[in-house]
């Protein structure tokens, strides 16, 4: 048995007794029997064991510097000595000629021309490997033309307001309007009703001299000489 940290989750791992180990097996029992510890699934944890040159490797499966596996009780029959934490490294390096942040194998553009741009890095040599050319294509182009025409203060946005405003404008024309409308409306209705009752009055009086002029006598006679 020994006892292993693996990105931060540290688990107590016993191996299947056996006589006919190879160096091979035993690094695939020493494989599995970690990966399949329960506290260290639990944590998405896991390793990749390999035999070479004459010693046991162990390596995390989690890329960059939040990985980090170490031993912390050895095991003396298998070699393995309790010793310090190693630590996984973030790919690093620029994009486009900008800065680019690593984190793990994935490098990220920040700034430039590339910025939101992703790389990951499958390899597994260290230092300097090679380099990037990049150039934005017709597509991106035409996305980036399509995205300033409907940004906040492009020409899209620019006409539609103007065009909303003519709108607001020819509505509050409207409405001024149907105000002069509606107040001509109530005075002509004034007015009518006004008239009407002049016209009632009249009648009135008209009725009034007629039957006055209906009770007058009759002026008659004859002339003597």
């Amino acid at each position: 048995t020994f006892k292993i940290t693996v990105d931060g989750s540290t688990a107590v791992i016993t191996l299947t007794h056996a006589v006919d180990y190879t160096s091979d097996t035993l690094a695939e029992e020493i494989q599995s029997q970690i990966n399949g510890n329960t506290t260290l699934r639990a944590a998405n944890a896991a390793v990749t064991v390999e035999f070479t040159n004459n010693q046991f490797v162990v390596t995390s499966n989690k890329y960059g510097s939040t990985s980090e596996l170490e031993v912390t009780e050895g095991s003396a029959t298998l070699g393995f000595a309790a010793g310090t934490a190693v630590a996984g490294l973030d790919v690093a390096g620029t994009i486009g000629g900008s800065p680019a942040t690593g984190s793990g194998q994935i490098l990220v553009a920040n700034a430039g021309d590339a910025v939101g741009m992703s790389i990951q890095y499958t390899g597994t040599s260290t230092g300097v490997v090679g380099g990037i050319t990049f150039a934005r294509g017709y597509a991106d182009q035409l996305f980036r033309s399509i995205a300033d025409l409907l940004a906040a203060d492009g020409g899209l946005t620019t006409k539609t307001d103007g065009l909303q405003k003519s709108i607001d404008d020819i509505t509050s024309q409207r409405e001024a309007l149907d105000e002069r409308l509606a107040a001509l409306e109530t005075r002509l209705l004034t007015q009518f009703t006004n008239m009407d009752i002049v016209v009632a009055q009249l009648k009135q009086t008209s009725d009034f001299l007629t039957q006055q002029l209906a009770t007058l006598p009759t002026v008659g006679g004859s002339s003597k000489r």
